[in-house]
């Protein structure tokens, strides 16, 4: 299990299409819980306000869901391809939190899309 520090700062990035069926698409993805759809809702809109910053424990808050079940979500998302993390260090190389990056369809699906359109993220 992905655990995040309660004190690191999650930075969110938002991979944008311009479509409501891709949101229709979300919505009814067999493979999520109300919860991971709600949580991910959650965090598209949080990463579309420039220059919010996260903590686990601010997004425990706002959702109230423990932070050990927006983990175990989180790993969720990503395993079926609506969230990457990339690990976020500061000027001198130490890690200081993490960036996620939330799509509105699966990542391999998004890619060929925007492949297609020839606009990048």
């Amino acid at each position: 299990m992905d655990l995040i520090s309660a004190e690191k700062i999650v930075e969110i990035r938002t991979a944008t299409v311009k479509s409501t069926q891709v949101w229709e698409r979300l919505i009814f993805d067999k493979k999520l819980t109300l919860s991971m759809r709600m949580v991910h809702v959650m965090l598209k809109t949080l990463g579309e306000r420039p220059g919010w910053q996260v903590t686990l424990n601010g997004l425990a808050t706002i959702t109230g869901m423990s932070r050990v079940h927006l983990s175990r979500i989180a790993s969720q998302l990503r395993k079926y391809g609506y969230l990457e993390s990339f690990r976020k260090k500061d000027a001198s190389g130490k890690w200081v939190g993490w960036q996620w990056i939330i799509y509105p369809i699966p990542m391999a699906e998004f890619s060929k899309l925007q492949a297609a359109s020839g606009s990048p993220m």
